[in-house]
């Protein structure tokens, strides 16, 4: 059974319409779908899904302990780190680290990370 890639994540978040407006202002995800409880939406990041949702949300489908926060995730960005950091700047995001050379699924990247409004890192990485 080979993996080619992941479809999509889901992001544990404690206020839904606080989490769509950052990933879709800060990161430029677009909303796809919310569900009507407000415990659950789609976003769409390239070729990828990321989900958000709620500890509200009624599913069996859950992680066992879904917490808000706990995500460790790397994006991909056509931006360079300079317009990244930018970006995110005139936002008023504050960075964790960045630029820092790393090594991804493609090689050497440069990357910068922030933390969303629940405390999950994510690193913003450029393939030159």
């Amino acid at each position: 059974m080979p993996i080619t890639a992941i479809d999509h994540i889901v992001i544990p978040v404690t206020d839904l319409d606080k989490s769509i407006d950052f990933y879709s202002k800060v990161l430029g995800f677009s909303l796809e779908s919310e569900n009507d409880e407000k415990t659950f939406a789609t976003l769409r990041a390239g070729n990828q899904l990321v989900k958000l949702e709620t500890p509200q949300r009624q599913t069996d489908l859950l992680a066992k302990e879904p917490a808000p926060g706990s995500v460790d995730i790397c994006f991909q960005s056509t931006d360079t780190p300079a317009q990244t950091i930018a970006h995110l700047k005139s936002l008023g995001v504050p960075l964790v680290t960045g630029p820092v050379e790393k090594h991804g699924v493609h090689g050497a990247m440069t990357s910068v990370y922030i933390r969303d409004l629940d405390g999950s890192l994510i690193e913003i990485s450029y393939y030159a």
